[in-house]
């Protein structure tokens, strides 16, 4: 079966028939360009936050979540939290006890490293 190959940026290229009884319906676009070479090019600006965003350690990221779920889903407060910590010999990262005001601050910096790890924006497309 004989067959052209249009050229692409975005994928390398695509090769498809060049007898039109062999194309699909969704493939009407390139029966216009069988014998052509097409080339797409795109500009795209693009803000994020996750370049500059360094990696937590895995036990400090579960300590984070783990606080977040008691905070969001069983509606605990920070002190709660942090006695629960406590009762279950979970420590800081420095090896402290937890108190109230570890435990909110640590869930409010971990929320708005979320935000800022979650906010993309495309700026345009040309």
């Amino acid at each position: 079966m004989p067959c052209v190959k249009i050229k692409n940026d975005i994928c390398g290229g695509v090769i498809l028939p060049l007898n039109p009884k062999q194309t699909r319906p969704w493939n009407n676009f390139y029966l216009l360009l069988r014998s052509s070479i097409v080339s797409f090019q795109f500009d795209v600006v693009v803000t994020s936050n996750k370049l500059g965003t360094t990696q937590l350690s895995n036990s400090r990221t579960k300590r984070l979540e783990l606080m977040l779920l008691l905070q969001e889903k069983y509606k605990i407060n920070s002190v709660q939290t942090s006695d629960f910590l406590n009762s279950n010999n979970i420590r800081t990262p420095h090896n402290k006890t937890y108190n109230h005001k570890i435990v909110w601050s640590s869930i409010k910096k971990y929320k708005k490293r979320l935000d800022r790890f979650n906010n993309d924006k495309i700026i345009d497309v040309k």
